[in-house]
């Protein structure tokens, strides 16, 4: 590896890879014994485990040297198992084409970055400040607009949490990150329907229940970064996620942006971004169990173990998202 130093929703859209890959990092080192990086691996050292999209095209064909299946985005022979995991849900092109066994590629360097390219997505990495690049051409994906009932194209990055605590145990629970997006509209204006094209950076948490009646049920929290089709700060909102893509018939609930950006989130923007999720998820509960949803949980009940952050694309947009400094710090009460 070269050069390494020691890194609402209106459509119903949720894509549910499973947390397939190795989480055999270990957490960053603590600030005290009171507080835990619930995030591995946060300068993306040991690369990605990439699942492929759903590849057949409308008349049910598939790309010419079709590589469908489950990669390692390595920096070289070396690389240890990933605990990160890059979702490609609804591409046709996707990076597995490029890395696969057949070919036995790695990343390319050019500095700062590490760079996985394929047709139409690309992953990059800079290691040394903990940085990574996702970039989705969804002018490539689609041949023509998108119409209702079509799946859509992904590039999300997930991961299981290092270490399962219980929320109530908790004194603050701080997301934080360094975010800029970049989102370019490909349609035209005749061409764009507000009802089924957008272009959205989201991230999800599962929050689960050890309630006895719930126990083993969750709920999706999200936090909506951005949205093309409002402006503004939005308000919490709550759904069952019935989507056309990868729905999996749970509680979402989504806190208001206000807290990233009261004005509403702003492309070609850099953010600081620090926000403590403990009320939040609070409040979350209550409305999912406005839903008739794990009525019988209680905060004492609740922890969180999974994340996903990415883009998804209804709509033909080519958009790109930096992303720094990524914690999930989680101070003891």
């Amino acid at each position: 590896m070269k050069n390494k130093i020691t890194p609402i929703i209106a459509l119903g859209l949720l894509s549910l890879a499973s947390c397939g890959g190795n989480n055999n990092t270990s957490a960053s080192s603590s600030v005290d014994d009171s507080e835990v990086e619930l995030f591995p691996d946060t300068h993306f050292e040991n690369g990605f485990y990439a699942y492929p999209g759903n590849k057949s095209f409308s008349d049910g064909s598939y790309p010419e040297g079709d590589w469908n299946d489950s990669v390692y985005l390595k920096y070289d022979a070396d690389t240890p198992k990933s605990s990160w995991q890059i979702t490609q849900t609804g591409c046709i092109h996707d990076l597995n084409d490029v890395y696969n066994p057949l070919t036995d590629a790695y990343a390319t360097y050019e500095d700062p970055y590490y760079k996985w390219t394929g047709y139409s997505n690309y992953v990059y990495t800079d290691t040394t400040k903990g940085e990574v690049v996702l970039g989705l051409q969804a002018s490539k994906e689609y041949e023509k607009p998108r119409v209702s009932g079509e799946n859509w194209p992904h590039l999300l990055m997930q991961t299981a949490l290092t270490k399962t605590m219980a929320i109530s145990d908790l004194q603050s629970l701080t997301l934080s990150m360094n975010l800029r997006l970049e989102v370019e509209n490909k349609m035209s204006s005749s061409e764009y329907n507000s009802s089924i094209h957008a272009a959205q950076f989201l991230l999800y948490f599962i929050v689960n229940s050890s309630s006895g009646a719930d126990s083993g049920d969750y709920f999706w929290f999200g936090v909506p970064f951005y949205d093309n089709r409002y402006s503004g700060a939005s308000s919490p909102t709550v759904m069952i996620d019935n989507g056309t893509s990868g729905n999996t018939g749970k509680a979402i609930y989504q806190m208001s942006n206000a807290a990233i950006d009261p004005d509403g989130f702003k492309l070609n923007h850099d953010y600081e971004i620090s926000i403590d999720l403990i009320e939040a998820i609070q409040d979350g509960l209550l409305m999912v169990q406005t839903l008739d949803r794990l009525t019988s949980t209680t905060v004492d009940d609740l922890t969180i173990s999974y994340v996903n952050i990415g883009f998804e694309l209804p709509g033909t947009f080519d958009v790109e998202a930096t992303i720094s400094d990524f914690s999930l710090l989680a101070k003891k009460g």
